[in-house]
């Protein structure tokens, strides 16, 4: 019941709305939305069109809620057929192969990121048996270039023989014959392009400066059986540190005779260009972007003429760029016909008659339509999250925040869809009172937040915190000047631009500097660690989803995989281990030195088997703060990595940090108990709830 003031203040807020001097953010409810339906496994998602443009894949969740592969015709007239049956941690990714019929698909042991990879014939509905294409213990196996100008053959790599690189293979698909034809012992397997037959064309190599060095095989070398050896390779360009994100080659011409590149050299944000194989010096630039740098994830390129189409450029919303006339009127359509959305084609035919097409909104759940070019016509197919469709949920605002050395920082703020704001437009959504704010730091940290339907927003904001995500310095997609900012800033300027944004929402009205909370995962949680170590009195309670908390130990065990990117790892993070110098600065900002400093409670969440952030980093933090008898709360899941994936897992932790975030800022929460989910969570510390 209703308290006598509580009657009040929502009487005089309901004339307040009804006489427009303040207004609701969204049209809302107090709904609590389930977590069920926030973090079990997406009805439908990951959709992928083939490419002779007669099915659709996509992953959807068995009667087990563990995420497999389906398909269905895109003529509608087949209902979705299960195609994998996987009850453990699920399928991880997949592709369509050039090969009608026939998909691929990789699964790890627990988050080991050992990849397996198999094969899957889908002609015979009666006959869906997977086989095995590289499973080997131990081995990592990803998946390089497939071609529509090789459609029985599939270019894989594997650390088979050294684990610290990926030798290469040509893998058929009609006999299962594998052929080696690199024996590397020397290039990052991230940094290889291969042409439209499939030939090895160019490799980079991470150098000892922090830069690249990209060669191409030498006119004697035998492109069927390539070595490491100096003599089968001529240095192709050079990139500096400074040009080392924002330089990359990402495709060849249909006749393979010219190459395209994301060109750093003279550009703070890299430009599109296309040069002659081996030619440098003649490029042609296509394409340089205003605003951000372009996503090579969403670049639209033409399946047969190998074509670059249109770009998307993304500082806060996405903003597609078309480059070739041809497709500007199907765009001008899509967008015309769901004005609510962004259109981003994900993929086509190889008749390129048949897209499809994904809609992006804050607002709603990511949608599914197939688009029809030659008729023109456009048909909804499915939703990811359909239960969330029509929540009242938060928008994502995009601010830009400068931080105390003039550096902007995009980011985004999210206020809870009930708070009632005092502006008249959506521009001014600064609330009525300050709101409780989690700082939801992203990972990577070579990563960036964007605008979307963020679970994780929606989330937190129905449980009536506002939620605010910044592209602090070191992020990704706003040019080499911000993503060099970083280096050396671990713990430093990295940390204070958080500190600015935070200070920002304080100085805004929107957030209570008393109701503060610092939570993320990766570089997120380590950016938590930070944040209660070095900053104690700053936020009232932290989450850390599987960060290091020593960044000497943290480059000792890096896998063996990365020891290419590692060199970079050490610019980004500001020396290396080898010198007393460098241990010392390395030790300056890992909050374990300083776990003593801790003056908040703090939950940590761990992957059991992390390869990349080992289970010690999260171990020995807990063991420095029990020791000097500061709360935390610890669970480790046994059966995760680097991420949690199985839903029991994702539901389990949600649960905790719900009910943390609760104890300490006082929110909502659904409740939580131990076991709820059957996931695998081991309590090994339950001293800060």
């Amino acid at each position: 019941m209703k308290t006598f003031l509580e009657t009040i203040r929502a009487i005089v807020t309901f004339l307040l709305v009804q006489t427009g001097l303040f207004r609701l953010s969204n049209v809302a409810n107090d709904e609590l939305i389930p977590r069920a339906q926030l973090f079990s496994n997406p009805e439908r998602s990951e959709a992928k069109l083939s490419h002779d443009g007669r099915y659709i894949a996509f992953f959807a969740p068995n009667d087990r809620g563990v995420q497999n592969i389906w398909m269905q015709q895109t003529n509608a007239t087949m209902e979705p057929i299960q195609l994998t049956f996987d009850n453990g941690r699920g399928i991880l990714d997949y592709h369509w192969t050039y090969k009608p019929n026939v998909l691929v698909f990789t699964q790890d042991n627990d988050g080991d990121e050992n990849f397996m990879l198999y094969k899957l014939d889908v002609s015979d509905r009666r006959k869906l048996q997977p086989e095995a294409i590289s499973a080997q213990p131990g081995v990592q196996t990803v998946v390089l270039a497939f071609s529509n100008q090789q459609m029985n053959k599939l270019i894989i790599g594997a650390n088979d023989e050294n684990p610290t690189y990926h030798s290469i293979y040509e893998f058929d698909l009609t006999t299962n014959q594998k052929q080696r034809i690199f024996t590397n012992s020397r290039f990052d397997v991230e940094d290889m392009l291969f042409d439209n037959d499939l030939n090895l064309r160019v490799a980079g190599e991470a150098t000892d400066n922090g830069g690249k060095a990209y060669y191409r095989p030498s006119d004697s070398a035998n492109r069927r059986s390539l070595t490491s050896s100096t003599s089968d390779w001529t240095l192709y360009t050079t990139v500096a540190a400074e040009d080392y994100e924002i330089t990359k080659p990402i495709l060849f011409s249909f006749d393979n005779s010219q190459i395209y590149w994301i060109w750093g050299p003279g550009s703070d944000l890299g430009r599109l260009v296309v040069h002659p194989f081996g030619r440098p010096s003649e490029n042609r630039y296509i394409y340089s972007p205003q605003k951000t740098e372009i996503s090579l994830s969403t670049m639209f390129i033409h399946p047969r003429d190998k074509t670059v189409l249109a770009v998307l450029e993304a500082y806060h919303k996405q903003e597609i760029k078309i480059l070739n006339d041809t497709v500007r009127a199907d765009f001008d359509y899509l967008q015309g016909m769901k004005t609510d959305g962004i259109p981003l084609v994900s993929d086509t035919s190889e008749d390129f008659m048949t897209w499809l097409v994904e809609y992006n909104s804050d607002q709603y759940p990511l949608e599914y339509w197939l688009y029809d070019r030659r008729q023109r016509t456009l048909r909804f197919l499915f939703s990811k999250q359909p239960q969330l469709k029509g929540k009242s949920v938060a928008r994502m605002h995009g601010v830009t925040v400068t931080a105390r050395d003039g550096l902007l920082i995009p980011c985004f703020l999210s206020i809870p869809p009930t708070a009632v704001v005092s502006g008249q437009d959506e521009t001014d959504f600064t609330p009525n009172q300050p709101q409780k704010l989690i700082l939801f730091v992203h990972g990577g940290p070579t990563s960036r937040d964007e605008y979307a339907f963020n679970t994780d927003v929606i989330w937190l904001t129905n449980r009536n915190y506002a939620v605010m995500q910044c592209n602090y310095r070191g992020s990704t997609g706003y040019g080499k000047r911000h993503v060099n900012a970083g280096n050396g800033e671990w713990g430093g300027k990295m940390h204070q631009d958080l500190l600015d944004a935070a200070d920002w929402a304080v100085n805004k009205g929107i957030a209570d500097p008393q109701q503060m909370a610092i939570m993320g995962g990766s570089y997120g949680g380590y950016a938590s660690l930070v944040g209660l170590t070095f900053t104690p009195d700053k936020f009232s309670c932290g989450v850390d989803i599987f960060g290091p908390s020593n960044l000497i130990t943290l480059l000792e065990t890096i896998p063996p995989y990365w020891a290419g990117f590692k060199k970079r790892f050490t610019t980004m993070i500001g020396t290396n281990i080898d010198t007393e110098a460098g241990r010392q600065f390395l030790r300056s900002r890992s909050p374990l030195f300083f776990a003593s400093q801790v003056k908040r409670p703090i939950l940590i969440l761990q992957g059991g088997n992390d390869p990349r952030v080992n289970k010690n980093e999260s171990d020995q933090f807990v063991k420095a703060l029990q020791g000097n008898r500061i709360p935390v709360t610890y669970i480790v899941y046994p059966n995760e990595g680097h991420g949690f994936q199985r839903p029991e897992n994702t539901l389990s932790y949600t649960g905790f940090t719900e009910k943390f975030l609760a104890d300490c800022l006082k929110g909502r929460y659904e409740p939580y108990r131990v076991g709820m989910y059957n996931s695998s969570a081991i309590v090994v510390a339950d001293g800060a709830i």
